[in-house]
């Protein structure tokens, strides 16, 4: 699946725990096309994969993360 996919980096400013992590994976996870998210408080990055041929609504994605409190880089 992952050679399939190409991969996005998000800077991600606000997580302080693994809650803020799973929160922001599962919410982005959702989204349509999205094959996988690692967000990393420690790194302050979040790390979306989708498919190759798919179009990646990174304003949603951005959007999304947003709405959840935390800021988008």
């Amino acid at each position: 699946m992952i050679g399939r996919t190409a991969k996005q980096v998000l800077t991600v400013e606000g997580m302080s725990c693994s809650h803020c992590e799973q929160r922001i994976e599962k919410s982005v996870g959702a989204l349509e096309h999205i094959r996988k998210v690692k967000a990393s408080h420690k790194n302050q990055a979040v790390e979306i994969r989708y498919g190759k041929s798919d179009t990646l609504d990174l304003a949603r994605v951005k959007e999304t993360i947003s709405e959840l409190g935390f800021d988008v880089k």
